[in-house]
Parts: structure tokens; sequence; C-alpha cells
């Protein structure tokens, strides 16, 4: 694992909503284990289990194991870095010049400084990037459709065209030249080269090639990709909220007391679109993917937003379906296309993971609040307590969910102080990160498989009394209605009277009428007994009765099975896999990791359509 490529290559099965790419937890040392976020160093073996948004890789390598060889001298160390700078250009260009590049990992998000929208992340759809070469100057050297299956857009200026997901920058393209293998031969650190969640979203074409038609990018052509192909079929990949606390509708319904009025969308929209109130202004976050949104435009849908934003989460793909994601991307792209890049542009929505500034008076108001009122209480410095604060703010544009997480923050603040002050160790890189707490990732996850078996209790026991109840009241009613078939005389058998039959009121019933009606012998008085002249039809309206009851019955139970088990409201229509299990609706499916029925993990979901 010493070579940077074959490390990049374990990272095929990496959660494609984590907050750190897998290009730059490769180029630092680590290479993916395949158990949840955790990596391990290749030089010193030392692990990560979390990440958030802002860590820095090399940074937390060089905390874990300060005296990896890798953190002290990575060429030393054995490591084989990936050739990803781009080229020099000659003073004669080539043909299929690579222009610039940027870091594979940067982001594509909101830039701080200019405040402007990176196009790249707008054209991760091929039809989007399709669009882009309306004015194509060359159509018959290079086909536009090849290009933008390569990852490439068109930017209006000669025959240049850029990659979507490096930002790498190619023209001077001659007949003959294979855009992909150019891609590749340029930028061969470039993730949608590899087999690696970037967010691509391939054009649906009639091509028999598979590889061509699932938008494959593996370094072995020839192969398909399975989780791509299962895709293909409806089969979505499965994994946990981020924030189990509020899977629920009414537990997201909760935070939005002090939803300000002003804001066109209402707490019941945005619940149900899988946000919570983070409290700070009109800030919300996924319960889901963790994706948080800000600064509400009248007009903006919250459904809309989540799937532009942030198209890999798992809940709303499952909810809405991947037609709708597509849909909303394409929106946003066509939308942007329209506006002037000359003009300052202010997006429609920034992601509330950029780095945007902080007055002072906004960490005054935070000072009174339990976490750094329990933060003052450990003997930590004021001014520390504040940077911590400043930091997670300009970040996240979020304040610390715990206590525990801003004293480790202040801390970490204290430890870069020390350092800056040491001589030995002045070399040590500033880090400006935020890491929660794992216990409390623990505490959160325990507390809420806890409540859930308490819930799942609950209603079974109450749904075990709904059921006995219902047996009484049919067991009544059939009683009451058996006695109306019955002549009005004082010698009706008496396993008809009354109304508390106990089991199935026909089997009692039956035997005791036709003894009733065969029976001649004399009764109390002497008298011969007559026998019941409706006999026939009284059979034959016991016998429709007891069907009757029957297909109520069957119906109850139909229903029963086809009721989602955990709200036991909206029709179970997610099947679990691999155990096959078809146990919840849509909107409880994306709250659990283990199906509730076996407790087997759950690895992917199908949802189902009654027709």
């Amino acid at each position: 694992m010493n070579v940077e490529e074959s490390r990049l290559r374990t990272f095929q099965n990496w959660p494609a909503n984590a907050a750190v790419d897998p290009q730059r937890i490769a180029k630092a040392g680590f290479y993916y284990t395949g158990r949840g976020l955790e990596v391990q160093c290749f030089s010193c073996g030392g692990r990560i289990e979390e990440w958030n948004y802002g860590d820095q890789v090399m940074a937390r390598h060089r905390r874990v194991s300060p005296s990896c060889p890798f953190v002290i001298n990575p060429a030393s160390s054995g490591n084989v870095p990936l050739c990803g700078a781009p080229r020099d250009v000659p003073a004669h260009p080539h043909p299929s010049t690579a222009f610039q590049s940027r870091p594979s990992g940067s982001s594509a998000r909101l830039t701080a400084s200019h405040g402007m929208w990176d196009q790249s992340t707008m054209f991760r759809s091929e039809a989007a990037r399709l669009e882009t070469f309306e004015n194509w100057p060359i159509p018959e050297i290079v086909s536009p459709s090849q290009l933008a299956k390569s990852g490439f857009y068109y930017q209006g200026t000669g025959d240049k065209v850029r990659c979507a997901f490096c930002s790498g920058a190619v023209g001077f393209w001659e007949a003959g030249d294979d855009p992909e293998k150019e891609h590749r031969r340029h930028f061969p650190a470039c993730p949608f080269l590899y087999n690696i969640p970037v967010g691509n979203i391939p054009l649906n074409s009639e091509s028999s090639d598979t590889c061509s038609q699932l938008g494959v990018r593996d370094l072995n052509t020839d192969s398909t990709d399975p989780k791509l192909a299962m895709k293909e079929l409806g089969i979505q990949s499965h994994h946990g909220p981020r924030n189990p606390i509020y899977a629920t509708v009414e537990s997201r319904l909760r935070t939005y007391d002090n939803w300000p009025t002003d804001v066109t969308q209402k707490p019941d929209e945005l619940a149900a679109a899988g946000f919570y109130y983070t409290g700070n202004g009109d800030q919300v976050r996924c319960f889901h993917c963790d994706g948080g949104l800000r600064l509400w435009d009248p007009s903006d849908d919250p459904w809309m937003e989540h799937a532009r934003w942030f198209n890999t989460c798992g809940y709303v793909t499952l909810v809405k379906g991947e037609q709708f994601v597509k849909q909303a991307i394409v929106q946003q792209t066509s939308l942007n296309t329209m506006l002037d890049s000359s003009l300052p542009s202010s997006p429609l929505r920034r992601p509330q993971n950029q780095k945007h500034t902080i007055t002072e008076r906004e960490i005054q108001a935070l000072m009174g609040s339990e976490s750094v009122v329990a933060a003052l209480g450990t003997g930590l410095d004021v001014s520390r307590i504040k940077m911590a604060l400043r930091q997670k703010l300009e970040q996240t544009g979020l304040p610390f969910s715990s206590a525990d997480a801003l004293i480790e923050a202040a801390l970490d603040v204290q430890h870069e102080e020390f350092a800056d002050q040491d001589l030995f160790r002045g070399d040590v890189p500033r880090s400006s990160h935020w890491r929660q707490s794992g216990q409390n990732d623990l505490d959160t996850e325990d507390q809420w498989e806890t409540e859930e078996e308490t819930d799942e209790d609950a209603e079974q026991e109450s749904h075990a009394q709904q059921q006995q109840q219902r047996q009484r009241e049919e067991s009544d009613e059939t009683s009451n209605e058996v006695k109306h078939l019955l002549p009005n005389n004082e010698h009706q058998p008496s396993s008809l009277q009354g109304s508390n039959a106990v089991g199935n009121p026909m089997s009692q019933s039956m035997p005791s009428l036709a003894e009733a009606t065969n029976s001649k012998g004399p009764d109390k008085n002497g008298s011969c007994r007559q026998s019941l002249p409706l006999l026939p039809s009284m059979e034959e309206d016991l016998l429709c009765l007891e069907k009757k009851v029957s297909l109520e019955e069957e119906n109850r139970r139909l229903k029963e099975a086809r009721q989602c088990k955990i709200c036991m409201d909206s029709e179970a229509c997610v099947v679990f896999l691999p155990c096959g299990h078809l146990v919840t609706c849509v909107n409880c499916a994306p709250s659990l990791s283990d199906c509730p029925i076996c407790r087997q993990a759950i690895k992917a979901t199908v949802r189902t359509f009654l027709s």
C-alpha cells in the first residue's frame, strides 16, 4: 500500500456522503479498511475512524502518529505518489495539451474569497455537460458526446474543455484523439477515472456497451461496477443516518420552536424534507446526510434544494426517486448557464460547511450557552474558548453541539499555541478542524437503539390489546346475529344466550342449533317440541355469516401485513437487502441501520410499488 494509486483503489466502497474526499486521504498515506469510515496508514499502521467537515488529513495523521516515517519525510518512507501535476505547456503546443489543474480534492462549493459557485458541481450530470457543446467548433474531430462522457464540459473558448471533477483543462485537439485516454494521460489522479463515488450522473443511452451506458470509469474498462449496475436496477446502497436522534418527522419538528417567522418555508415542509433546525438563523441540517442549508429564498422548495445540493443523500433518493434528483440538478444547471459569469454571483443556496466571517457579536451571543458555561467551569482560558467557537462557526456555521466537543476544540487551540512556541516543533501546521466527541456519538446510538426497542415493545403490546378487543367485538356481534335468526321462544339453547362467547362463535352455535332443531322429546311441560320450519335457510344464513367473518378477518390481516412496522400508519414499500424483509415505508426506512425483524445489517434497499 505504499503506492498512492493502490491506496486510492481501496476507496471504491467509501461512503458517498463522507466529510473528506478519498483522494485527500490516500495522498496522506491512508488506505480504506472497508469498515465504516476507518482508514489505516500504510507506514505506521495508525488508524482514524471518524471524519468531520474541515478536517486536514495530514494534521490528523500527525496527531495520531507523530513519529510515523511518512509524516516525518514522505519521500524517504517508500511512498509512491500519483503524478497528478499538470505538464508544462510547450512553446509549440502538442495535441490535447493540458492547461491547468487544481488539486483533485478541492471544494466545488462556495468560495469564501469570491463568493462564486464553482461550475464543476453543476456539471456532474452528463446531460448538463453535453448541453455546453452547442457551439463546439470541431465536432468532426472530437465528438461532444465522447467529451461529455469523459467528464468534460465546454467553456466556450477555442477548443478548450474542463473536467467537472478534477478541473483539469485540455485543448488543441486533433483527429484520432480519445478524450478518455487524454484525460487519463494528463490527469491520472482525477477521481472520475477511478471507481469512486464522485456524483456523476451518466446519460441514459441505448448503447449496447454496458460500461458506456452505466458511465463506468474504472481502470479496467472491460468490467462493469456491480454497485452502479444495481443502481440502474433500482437497488440503492443503504447507509444509516448521521443524526439518528432526528430520524422521525416528529423529532425534527420539535426543533423548530424558535424558527424565524419571516422565512417562507414552513417547519412541516422542512421536516418532511429531512431537515432539522440548528437554532442559528435559518440554518437547517439533514438528519441522514448531515448536509446543511441556509439563506432561504421565498421561492425555494426544500425537497428541490435538498436534491440539488446533496444529490447523494439516500433519504432524498429513496423518498423522491432518482429521476427527481436528476431533474433538480438539470434545472439548476440550466439556470446557471443563463447567468453572466462576470457578474458577482450570489448562489441560491450556500452550504453550511463553508467558511464565512464571524463577528464578535455572534461570539458573545454564544458565551451564555450551556456548553460554554461548562467549558469555562473546567478552567479553560476565555480567549481559547472564543477562538474555538470562531473556528467552528467559520467552518460549519454551527455552534458546538456538546460541551465535550467545545472543550476538546479549546484544548486543540491551546496545544497549537504551545506547539508554535516550541522550537523543535515550530513546523507543526495549524489545524482548523473540529471533531465531534466519539463517546457522544456512541451514547446517541445506544440511546436511539434503546428508544427504538422500547417503542417496538409498546407498539406490539398495544397491537395485541387492539386485536383482542376486535375479536371480542366480532364474537359479540356474531352471537347477536345468530340470536336474531332463531324463533323468539323461551327454549333457546343456552349456548346461544349471552354475548360472552369464547373462541369461534360459529363452532359453538352450530352444534347447539342442530340439537335444538332435531330434538323432538318432551319439554318441561310434557309437550312435544316441533321442528323448526326455517332450518335450511337458517343454516345458509349462518354459513354466509361465517364466511363474512372469515373474509373480514383475512382482510384485516392483509392490511396489517402491508402496514409499516415502525410508524404503523403508512404502507410498507421498502425491501431490505440482503434479508429481503418488507417492513417499513419510505419515511421510516432511512432511519434504520438494521432490519427490525431479523436484526441483520441493511446493505441496500429496493422500493416496491403495489399495482
